[in-house]
């Protein structure tokens, strides 16, 4: 074996070992709807499974000269071995998740380790075997470890946030398998192996390559779904999914959608059958005078989107959204696709915080429709420091609207920034100047509300009217689902408010019960 062919076993074993880590760690992340702990927890049997594959990897070492054919030919069948063994790790994720068995969600991340192991006895045997025994032993081991971080590195870096806007999982896990297949088959080859050699290495590539290529389908068509589920799988299968480097995005039959594996809500704008929270962004009118320019942080579905670009005082809307592939889901939806089309509308593919770093412009209205509170990087779009900054691109007597999704410490925090705080639906209102809410405002807005062209309710029919009667109601009395200031002021008192550096609830909520 040449020392330029260890060199490109070295970088391929990098390359394919951080690659399939991020992969992994992709899909337990899915399965957790995001859990910040998941993450590291992966990262740690992953790390342990190196390690104890290296240690274990002695065990071979020991016996034959440097080069032996017999012992790279072992080389070679680690490499192809941990390569199958990679390929298994997410529908053996997938299988121990969604079977009917009361067990530990992080008992699934063992398929994650045992991968590991393999992998980690790749480097040591390559170095023990591959590298001769001479004074250039010193040089050529630190060639090695460098080629294997470049490749480490390259996985990480390429896979990440390249090859996965342009494939899916099971591809490229298809195509890492079958490239490490490869190298194997070149090493095993290289041995001036005998026939009956020959033909073992030929059968066991041939073997693993259909299993890889000819079992995605079967082994890889339901992952999501059944990591989704877990225990509730029962055949369920997505109508719509969308990957990318910035993520996972599915929709269900009942057109419901979920990003990272959470609830990212429907495509209705529906303003009497809500079943969207959909009230929340009608409600605009009822606290700002005259909501020219909003900016909307977040896509998600839609559909709070779709009914303030169709406020009658809209002028200018900006949507920041750090998945593209919302965009990609709206044109699956007519309807929604229409949006798009606005000229009014700017579209922004960047993370809220950074792009509001970088631009000066001020709203009337700043609408964050944030994920659930305890979601992993949940804080970057609750935290004091954040909510410090969307008050700075305010225009005077401008508001913001902010999902707390149950939060009292999300409420804590919008009033310690916000003194003029109220709340409806979940959602706090806030501003810096105080807010005189205004029923009959919003009942005049809303009677000119059209969507597509449509008007959003009948005021002959009771149905619509009872709803409108309600929400103006609620409102003007500030009771029911609106909260006053006082009663947001009682509600929030003695909560912890949220900062960068205490990640909010985020460590709070943990997956070893899940």
């Amino acid at each position: 074996m040449t020392f330029a062919l260890v060199l490109l076993m070295a970088f391929v074993s990098g390359f394919v070992s951080l690659s399939y880590e991020v992969l992994w760690a992709r899909m337990f992340s899915w399965s957790t709807a995001g859990a910040v702990s998941s993450f590291p927890m992966l990262l740690g049997l992953f790390l342990a499974g190196l390690a104890v594959g290296a240690k274990w990897s002695k065990r071979f070492s020991h016996g034959q000269p440097t080069h032996s054919p017999a012992a790279l030919r072992a080389v070679a069948g680690f490499f192809g071995t941990s390569a199958l063994a990679g390929w298994l790790v997410i529908p053996g994720m997938a299988f121990l998740l969604s079977i009917h068995v009361a067990i530990p969600g992080y008992t699934a991340l063992y398929c994650v380790f045992i991968a590991a192991c393999l992998s980690g006895a790749q480097l040591p045997l390559l170095m023990h075997y591959g590298i001769a025994a001479d004074g250039r032993v010193g040089a050529n081991l630190s060639y090695v470890y460098v080629a294997n971080i470049m490749g480490a590195v390259g996985g990480s870096l390429l896979t990440g946030f390249v090859w996965l806007d342009y494939s899916t999982t099971d591809v490229i896990v298809t195509v890492l398998t079958v490239c490490s297949l490869v190298l194997a088959l070149v090493l095993w080859m290289s041995t001036r192996p005998t026939k009956k050699d020959i033909l073992m290495g030929v059968s066991f590539f041939v073997a693993a390559s259909v299993i890889a290529v000819g079992g995605r389908s079967f082994a890889y068509d339901d992952v999501l779904e059944r990591l989704f589920y877990g225990a509730n799988y029962e055949g369920q299968h997505f109508k719509h999914v969308i990957e990318n480097k910035s993520g996972i995005i599915t929709v269900d039959q009942n057109d419901i959608a979920y990003g990272g594996g959470v609830y990212d809500g429907t495509f209705s704008v529906d303003f009497v059958d809500d079943v969207n929270g959909a009230a929340r962004p009608f409600s605009l009118s009822a606290f700002h005078e005259k909501p020219a320019k909003i900016l909307v942080i977040g896509l998600a579905t839609g559909s709070w989107a779709r009914i303030l670009a169709a406020h009658p005082q809209l002028e200018r809307m900006v949507i920041v959204e750090i998945n593209p592939g919302y965009y990609d889901l709206l044109r699956r939806y007519p309807k929604s696709a229409k949006m798009l089309e606005s000229t009014k509308i700017e579209h922004v593919d960047d993370d809220g915080r950074r792009w509001l770093h970088g631009t000066d412009e001020k709203f009337d209205a700043i609408i964050i429709n944030a994920s659930f509170h305890q979601r992993g990087f949940g804080s970057t779009l609750l935290s004091k420091e954040f909510l410090e900054l969307t008050k700075a691109h305010l225009n005077p007597h401008g508001i913001l609207m902010l999902n707390t999704t149950g939060s009292a410490r999300v409420l804590a925090t919008v009033c310690e920034v916000m003194p003029g705080c109220m709340a409806y639906l979940r959602s706090a209102i806030a501003s810096p100047d105080p807010i005189e809410p205004n029923a009959e405002r919003l009942r005049n807005i809303l009677m000119n509300y059209r969507i597509n062209g449509e008007p959003i309710l009948d005021p002959n029919r009771a149905k619509d009217r009872e709803k409108l009667e309600g929400m103006l109601r609620e409102i003007s009395t500030q009771s029911g689902n609106f909260k006053s200031n006082s009663d947001v002021m009682t509600l929030s008192k003695g909560h912890e408010i949220i900062t960068d550096d205490n990640m909010g609830h985020e460590w709070q909520f943990s997956i070893l019960g899940f």
